[in-house]
Formats: structure tokens, C-alpha cells, sequence
């Protein structure tokens, strides 16, 4: 029986050039801020992809915000996911 819970969120974004890379951003590093974890140039430690894309991810509690200044002529795509988690009786 499985002891540990394992969360995993794919997203495909069509590449100008082909490749593969993971890594693991922590809650630490997430937590009241928006953190970039994919860029084309692997920009603050983010993994690179082969596209004209960054892709940003956040933990956010009670009043904790973030604020994103959309580039001019660019266009933004948001996904939340709210989760929570309960032991089990």
C-alpha cells in the first residue's frame, strides 16, 4: 500500500525545438508569490522550454496576493487549483 501522496500537473505546450527536463520547485519557494518555473531561457532557475511561453505557479493563504503586469501584446491563460487535504480516520 502506497505511504506517500503524489501530485502531478502535465501541460503540453507545442515547442520550437524539442526536450525534456523536471525538476521540483518547493512550497517554500512558492509560497505568497508567483514563481516562474518554465521560460525559454530558463530564466530564475525555471526549467527551459523550446517556447514563447512562462509558465508561473503560487501558494496563497487567507490575504496573501500576487500581482502580474501583463507585457504589452502578450496574452495570459490562468489554471487554479484549490485542494485540501484531510487525514484519514
Amino acid at each position: 500500500m502506497p505511504t506517500e501522496t503524489a501530485h502531478f500537473v502535465q501541460i503540453w505546450i507545442l515547442p520550437d525545438a524539442p526536450g525534456y527536463e523536471e525538476k521540483r520547485f518547493s512550497d517554500e519557494d512558492k509560497r505568497g508569490r508567483l514563481r516562474v518555473i518554465a521560460s525559454p531561457a530558463g530564466d530564475d532557475g525555471s526549467v527551459k522550454i523550446g517556447a514563447d511561453a512562462r509558465i508561473f505557479a503560487g501558494l496563497f493563504d487567507g490575504a496573501e496576493r500576487a500581482d502580474f503586469d501583463v507585457p504589452v501584446g502578450r496574452r495570459v491563460s490562468m489554471c487554479t487549483w484549490l485542494c485540501r487535504w484531510r487525514a484519514a480516520s
